[in-house]
């Protein structure tokens, strides 16, 4: 027996809202409010270390950021957060300022670290493993290193080192790890957290002039400073061992913030899986990589290549030349990752990498590996290297390749900014095993598997853009929420034959300038029959033709392949349109 029409609109609209709330919920809980701001005395003075930096303009000093922003969907300029309490001038922006959303804590809401205290390696070693994921800076022979376990919960440092100030940034939901010099135009500027997101990357503002800046591009989008581009300085995520082999010397930030907070465990458990889709993105997703698969970022010149971590952890090693210029990418196993198990230490091993210059007194190297975790070695002379760009052995020990910016990011992020990467394979390359030049790949949407649900929902209806969603069932489930029934989405999850962490759901909607809407949810039982699951949707939804007009009454379930669609409008011609669309 048919389910009554109220079950439609509790899968067709309810599951809209409350997707969208289930997000803002589950955002909520991997951004915890966090306050007060830190504070603490300043630290004690780093110890040496001797490494060449590239200089800010050199060729090999690249911005890595897009030459321009990506262009926006509209030129509106309507805020979707308060404007309560700032001073920005947000008259001023080179962005849709529509695009900036709120992640859940306020203004400084993740409190900044102002005066970081420092700690030896020795005292690090004491509540961190060795396979600590650390982001390793080092200006002018000063080395320091700065623990994921605590830029976690802080995502900013504001420090000096060799009197140079820097900011020191990690953006959890992107796992992207920047740091700038924070000076401009001769002012030193202080940054904290506006607790606002784009295209799901932390939204950043300096305390002088309370302009918005952002994090992955260190450009200013918003106020006095807007289209201002911090310097980027070399910075690697290693492991903290590896930090102490490279600076024994080296200080490590410490614990002792100000705001005392569960360091080493991880808000954001489980969230590095490579296929599942980013929470708080409303980007498209670009299907060539999986959304979260980690990629080494490098942009010289006018060319952006990505280096994914799949494919690095085959070779170890890839000698490439970008834009002209011939660089050497290492990736070394040993670094826990800071988004996987509820404690960082007992993560899954994700590896570091390092950029650098193939060159060492006066001559070009070129660098091979027999296996990705046997020594890196240069044919030229047969010295030993690590990640970290030093000779360990042989006979130019001791000396250190010129390392250049890179980042280390989940692949949406990175190309919602840079849009055009192109992406580096052993097999495009030609070679199975470490050289290569970087070489477009085709851009067909990725397999199911590996894009979400959303990429199996439509860009485009009757020429409206279609925004979609990914719904964490199981997360979703495990709320109560007052304002939809999850009566018949439990429903559906039964008469599926799969557990929850197997079924997957997606939903979106279209409107046109009148006011008409249609929305499709995908749904999609991994392992399960498709059969099974069109009849548990069709059997929730109701009969769904011939119910009175209004109310998203009207409606009609499709399957493509694996995923069963429920179309919902009361408009007959966007229905179809919607139909048309998957059917394509």
């Amino acid at each position: 027996m048919r389910r009554p029409r109220l079950r439609l609109i509790g899968i067709g609209i309810g599951i809209l809202l409350g997707g969208v709330i289930a997000v803002f919920l589950v955002s909520a809980s991997v951004r915890p409010v966090l306050a007060p701001p830190a504070g603490g005395a300043a630290g004690s003075a780093p110890a040496q270390a001797t490494s060449p930096v590239p200089q800010a303009g050199s060729p090999l000093a690249p911005s890595l950021r897009p030459a321009t922003e990506p262009p926006s969907q509209s030129a509106s300029t309507d805020l979707r957060v308060s404007t309560a309490g700032w001073r920005t001038d947000f008259t001023r922006s080179n962005v849709d300022l529509g695009e900036i959303i709120g992640g859940g804590p306020g203004k400084d809401g993740i409190p900044a670290i102002d005066e970081p205290r420092l700690e030896s390696i020795e005292a690090a070693s004491t509540w961190m493993s060795d396979q600590a994921p650390v982001i390793a800076l080092e200006v002018d022979g000063e080395a320091r290193a700065y623990p994921l376990a605590i830029l976690i919960w802080h995502e900013i440092v504001n420090d000096t080192i060799a009197g140079v100030p820097v900011v020191v940034t990690f953006c959890p939901l992107c796992n992207t790890a920047l740091v700038f010099e924070r000076t401009v135009d001769g002012v030193t500027h202080d940054f904290g957290t506006t607790g606002n997101l784009r295209f799901s990357d932390l939204v950043m503002y300096d305390r002088q002039t309370e302009t918005w800046w952002q994090q992955a591009t260190g450009r200013a989008i918003v106020g006095d400073l807007t289209d201002t581009q911090l310097t980027f300085l070399p910075s690697q995520i290693v492991s903290l061992a590896d930090f102490a082999a490279a600076y024994p010397l080296g200080t490590v930030l410490s614990r002792d913030t100000g705001n005392p907070r569960d360091y080493g465990r991880n808000p954001y458990p489980g969230y590095d899986r490579a296929d599942q889709e980013p929470f708080l993105f409303e980007g498209v997703v670009d299907g060539r990589v999986a959304p979260k698969e980690r990629v080494v970022t490098v942009e010289l010149g006018d060319e952006a290549v990505a280096y994914p971590y799949a494919e690095l952890r085959d070779v170890g090693l890839v000698n490439d030349r970008v834009a002209g210029e011939s660089i050497v990418v290492i990736w070394q196993p040993g670094t826990a990752s800071a988004l996987d198990a509820p404690l960082i230490d007992e993560s899954q091993d994700a590896g570091a990498t390092g950029v650098f210059r193939p060159e060492a007194d006066g001559r070009m190297l070129t660098f091979s590996r027999e296996a990705p975790d046997a020594p890196i070695i240069d044919t030229e002379t047969g010295s030993t290297w690590d990640v970290t760009g030093r000779a360990i052995d042989g006979p130019l020990e001791g000396v250190r390749l010129e390392p250049i910016p890179h980042g280390d990011h989940f692949w949406f992020a990175w190309a919602a900014f840079e849009p055009s990467t192109r992406i580096w394979t052993a097999s495009v390359a030609g070679s199975p095993s470490v050289t290569g030049s970087a070489a477009p790949l085709p851009r067909p949407s990725a397999p199911a598997s590996s894009q979400g649900l959303v990429g199996r929902l439509p860009v485009r209806i009757a020429g409206l853009p279609f925004d979609a969603i990914e719904i964490d069932v199981t997360r979703l489930l495990g709320n109560e929420l007052p304002i939809m029934d999850l009566e018949a989405l439990r429903s559906v999850v039964a008469q599926s034959g799969v557990s929850p962490e197997r079924f997957e759901m997606a939903t979106g909607a279209a409107t046109d300038t009148a006011g008409g809407e249609v929305t499709i949810t995908a749904f999609r039982a991994r392992g399960g029959n498709p059969s099974r699951l069109r009849l548990a949707v069709e059997d929730a939804a109701g009969t769904l033709r011939g119910l009175p007009a209004g109310d998203h009454a009207s409606g009609e379930v499709m399957s493509v392949g694996d995923v069963v669609y429920l179309i919902t409008s009361a408009d007959v011609e966007l229905l179809a349109a919607a139909a048309a669309a998957l059917a394509e």
